[in-house]
């Protein structure tokens, strides 16, 4: 271990008290400070007040299991940093990558080598050290970066805070099917309950998140959540989907393709019932990288829509490269009435063979144009605005959208 550091703490968490006190035994003579939890719950517990620096974590306990705590880990802001080795005697490969794809950084094996665990929680420890230096220092940057943004400091400090303090939530706006006015799906939108400021417009907050970088962690929260959220759904709606925002930073970040794959493992839902949307001008920024991401993130199943379409700077040769399922027709052009455009982006995503969302629609007339065009789905205040999940699920069971306005 490093000198200049304090002594690592190492939760170890088994139901079988001789393995706690090897194990324990073991790790103190190194100088590590070591605490320990008899089951998956006890764990939980101690978590609440504690913050340790690895955890040593095994599989078979009665109650939860250790795949199921760390799922429940890996879905908590403060806590889902935390290295996780699993300690098991399940050895078939498939409990092993079963461990892996939880997101845990190493799985032994019993029974087990004394100098091999050591070294392995040497590593991991001297790892995630490193990583938590390094956040320092990128806090640093950042604190540079607001400066020369002019970024609004106390509402970047507030915002950091928004995720453990639950002050975000998920609203759901409904897409709509134009042939028959059923839901297909919602798309995720985020909103900020300030305790002190009140309702924040994601217009203030947003942008501040992109250029800091908190995107990354805000938008891995918001992908977690709306695929639980769709997995709740599914016990009633099968045939439900999820439409969830990716900026551009979150799409060439290399650890978003596990965030995905990570809230599809936990959650259970089918990939093919989640749409990521990606704006054109986010792309752009570095289009054979994002391409690249793109294609991953299809292999895993999930579907790619290209949304703001219109208002980029990508030309239609680059646009037959976009691995993409969705084209979403800009608000502008729906709202101006800028018909033309708005049935030539049709015609290209005909061409394409992908589908097409008209967003933005607000009136009975805008209704019939992009009804007219043959747009396969649309989205905007005249079906509904966005909802907390409450009043969306309350909307599900309503089975369509009535009104007078909804007509064929």
């Amino acid at each position: 271990m490093m000198s200049k550091f304090s002594p690592a703490k190492i939760l170890v968490v088994d139901d079988m008290p001789d393995n706690v006190r090897l194990l324990t035994n073991i790790l103190a003579r190194r100088g590590f400070e070591l605490i320990s939890a008899y089951s998956a719950q006890m764990a939980l517990e101690l978590l609440q007040s504690v913050l340790p620096d690895l955890i040593l974590l095994d599989v078979s306990m009665p109650g939860m299991s250790g795949y199921e705590l760390c799922q429940i880990l890996k879905l908590d802001a403060r806590l889902k940093d935390i290295p996780i080795i699993f300690i098991s005697a399940l050895n078939d490969i498939q409990d092993v990558v079963h461990g892996f794809s939880l997101g845990a950084v190493d799985y032994i094996t019993k029974p087990f080598q004394i100098e091999e665990v050591i070294a392995r929680v040497n590593t991991h420890i001297s790892l995630y050290r490193l990583q938590r230096q390094l956040l320092v220092e990128n806090q640093t940057l950042q604190t540079k970066i607001q400066e020369y943004f002019n970024i609004d400091r106390d509402l970047y400090n507030d915002l950091c805070q928004a995720v453990p303090n639950q002050e975000l939530e998920i609203y759901y706006q409904p897409i709509v099917c134009i042939l028959d006015n059923k839901i297909s799906g919602f798309e995720a939108l985020l909103r900020w309950q300030h305790p002190k400021r009140g309702r924040v417009s994601p217009v203030d907050f947003i942008p501040i998140a992109e250029q800091t970088g908190l995107i990354n962690n805000i938008g891995a929260w918001v992908a977690q959540r709306s695929m639980l959220q769709l997995s709740l759904w599914h016990k009633i709606y099968p045939q439900l989907m999820v439409s969830i925002n990716v900026a551009g930073s979150q799409l060439l970040d290399p650890q978003f393709i596990a965030v995905i794959e990570n809230g599809l493992n936990v959650t259970g839902v089918s990939p093919s019932q989640i749409k990521l949307e990606i704006t054109e001008s986010d792309i752009i920024t570095d289009v054979d990288r994002a391409i690249y991401q793109l294609q991953q993130l299809r292999e895993l199943g999930v579907k790619i829509c290209l949304d703001d379409f219109g208002i980029g700077y990508s030309s239609l040769s680059r646009v037959q490269e976009f691995p993409i399922d969705v084209i979403k027709i800009d608000r502008t052009f729906i709202q101006q009435k800028n018909w033309i455009i708005a049935n030539i982006i049709h015609l290209l995503a005909d061409s394409l063979g992908v589908e097409v969302i008209a967003e933005g629609i607000e009136t009975v007339e805008q209704l019939t144009k992009v009804r007219t065009m043959g747009c396969d789905y649309g989205q905007g205040f005249l079906f509904s605005p966005p909802l907390p999940v409450k009043a969306a699920t309350d909307l599900l069971a309503q089975g369509f959208l009535e009104g007078q306005f909804l007509s064929q």
